[in-house]
């Protein structure tokens, strides 16, 4: 599909600017803003082991952030903890490990059927403690057969030992996060890529049969533009990526305080970071990619492709993925778990997690235990990020959160980004570019803000 022969309507430009507002990136509903500080972990351990009871056979998913960078990059607003000294490795990695100890302790000797290493820069630790991390992980989460193993890597930071003994440990996904090559853009962003050892990694990676190479790219940067963006996507795709993660920048200088190095001014104004969008998602498709969810492009042969075909789909903090699990185990400062019914966030301040991991009493940041009409929501908002459509009925649901609902979703429909036809919620060509703006018609918290 071309740029020339996209159907949107005739008043698309008009649309860009009425949507261009801040809009949750829902992987959880509601989003974190609405839950809870709390130190109390008794009701949340109530909730893993009941969700355990329930589905606990299928397995849970862990995710164990790594938190830290040698350099700062300027827009990123995750978690993160810049440094130099590597010193600091062995001591998160202690305090990882109690945590770890606390979890086995806590549910028994559950399966595990994904591991998830986000960051931070993950490979920043050495390949060793990556590998000992795992062995900590197995001792107390045994691998479910079919068990899928990822972690996330910057290619400058990332050693020929790293990909080797990470294959080693059983992970077959590599993530690398180039977010662009352009050099104006990358200096802006604090980020240059070495193409020439990313191609060596590669190779290696390669020659080990790792099952999916990933690549991390992002559209809205400071100075980006369409050429840019072009010639960047081009130069990845010589090397042959199994999937590529095509993320919308977010510029919330308030949250990610490196984003302050730069000016609003030097970001594409809203128009033409959509057709930078537009742009990417042409050359991706006619190179064989299809486009999955909000931000993902994969080959057909691509596992989320297949768990897309196999309606096994689902968006949570890890992003799309296959549906290994109901029960994700988040490890580490800031990491986020969740059930069905509940969230629950560690400590985002290193220090404070080390203490309460050194406790042996988890002592959680924040708590969330959804309502019924919650769960509904999420569930409805999670159908329509992943598959384009859902459903709304008025026996779902109290009579105003319905009706407020109803209410946004024909504006909607007035702009022709979705189909409501008795009560089934569908997602059009147009509105696909609108996706997280429609799932908002279902928050019933959200408020835009300007």
């Amino acid at each position: 599909m071309s740029v020339t022969t996209e159907i949107l309507p005739e008043n698309f430009s008009y649309l860009i600017d009425k949507y261009n507002y801040n809009v949750p990136r829902y992987t959880s509903f509601p989003p974190i803003t609405h839950w809870e500080k709390t130190t109390e972990i008794e009701r949340w351990l109530e909730d893993v082991k009941l969700s355990i009871k329930d589905t606990g056979k299928d397995g849970i998913a862990i995710y164990v952030h790594l938190p830290f960078c040698e350099k700062l990059c300027t827009f990123c607003a995750c978690n993160k903890y810049i440094t130099t000294n590597h010193a600091v490795e062995e001591e998160y990695m202690k305090y990882v490990i109690r945590e770890l100890e606390f979890w086995g302790k806590s549910l028994g000797r559950v399966p595990c059927k994904h591991i998830y290493y986000g960051g931070g820069t993950p490979t920043f630790f050495k390949p060793y403690l990556l590998k000992k991390l795992t062995s900590e992980i197995l001792a107390h989460f045994p691998l479910k057969d079919g068990a899928f193993l990822c972690y996330e890597a910057n290619p400058n930071y990332t050693s020929f030992e790293h990909i080797i003994e990470m294959r080693e440990a059983g992970f077959t996904r590599i993530s690398f996060g180039i977010q662009e090559l352009n050099e104006k853009v990358a200096i802006a962003i604090n980020r240059p890529t070495n193409i020439n050892n990313l191609k060596k990694l590669i190779k290696i990676a390669r020659e080990l049969d790792y099952e999916n190479i990933n690549f991390d790219i992002i559209y809205g940067l400071p100075f980006q533009t369409v050429a840019s963006i072009k010639r960047t996507i081009n130069i990845l795709l010589e090397l042959e990526p199994d999937s590529i993660t095509f993320y919308s920048y977010a510029h919330v200088p308030w949250k990610g305080r490196g984003q302050r190095k730069f000016k609003e001014e030097d970001l594409p104004p809203p128009h033409i970071k959509f057709l930078i969008f537009l742009t990417g998602k042409k050359i991706l498709e006619e190179n064989g990619f299809y486009w999955i969810g909000l931000d993902h492009f994969v080959k057909e042969t691509d596992r989320l492709f297949l768990a897309y075909k196999n309606s096994k789909l689902t968006r949570n903090f890890m992003g799309y993925t296959e549906k290994f699990s109901d029960i994700l185990i988040g490890v580490g400062t800031s990491a986020i778990s969740s059930t069905p019914s509940s969230y629950f966030q560690n400590n985002p301040d290193l220090h404070q997690y080390y203490r309460s991991a050194d406790s042996l009493i988890l002592a959680p940041y924040r708590y969330y235990h959804l309502s019924p009409v919650e769960i509904t929501i999420k569930n409805k908002i999670i159908e329509l990020m992943c598959y384009l459509r859902t459903s709304i009925k008025n026996t779902e649901l109290p009579e105003n959160i319905y009706n407020g609902i109803v209410e946004r979703l024909c504006e909607l429909q007035n702009d022709l980004l979705i189909d409501l036809n008795e009560g089934q919620v569908s997602v059009t060509p147009s509105g696909r570019y609108f996706l997280r703006v429609i799932a908002s018609a279902f928050d019933f918290y959200y408020k835009p803000t300007y």
